[in-house]
């Protein structure tokens, strides 16, 4: 699916506006044996990595805060973006951790959330 443009895809759509901050990491798992040894030498017995993606929303809306925080309520979300290890365009499947949106200004005339942030974890 391609990006066209945009910085990710929510289950193959685009949000109501683009993050602000978005930082992909790359997480190794260690199977059930690894550990130090005792000598102190690590055994990190790597058997996988998966991705975490840190996103964030600066001056949003209330009708793109409601847009974003819908589009990744579901359980699991299948996220389109360009992986920095590889430079393609990949689909994954990710939870998301908890969810924060703080009140910057909520007057009759403008009402608006500080940030919005989160982080999704690959599953």
């Amino acid at each position: 699916m391609a990006l066209n443009g945009h910085m990710l895809l929510v289950n193959g759509a685009a949000l109501a506006k683009e993050p602000t901050e978005m930082s992909i990491g790359i997480q190794p798992f260690s199977g059930p044996d690894a550990g130090r040894d005792s000598t102190g030498y690590m055994w990190p017995n790597i058997i996988g990595k998966k991705r975490t993606i840190s996103l964030g929303w600066l001056n949003t809306t209330p009708e793109e805060t409601a847009d974003i925080l819908t589009k990744f309520d579901p359980e699991t979300v299948r996220v389109t973006y360009v992986d920095p290890k590889t430079n393609t365009e990949v689909t994954k499947e990710f939870y998301s951790g908890a969810q924060t949106a703080p009140i910057h200004m909520w007057t009759v005339a403008k009402k608006r959330y500080q940030k919005i942030s989160f982080n999704l974890i690959e599953r």
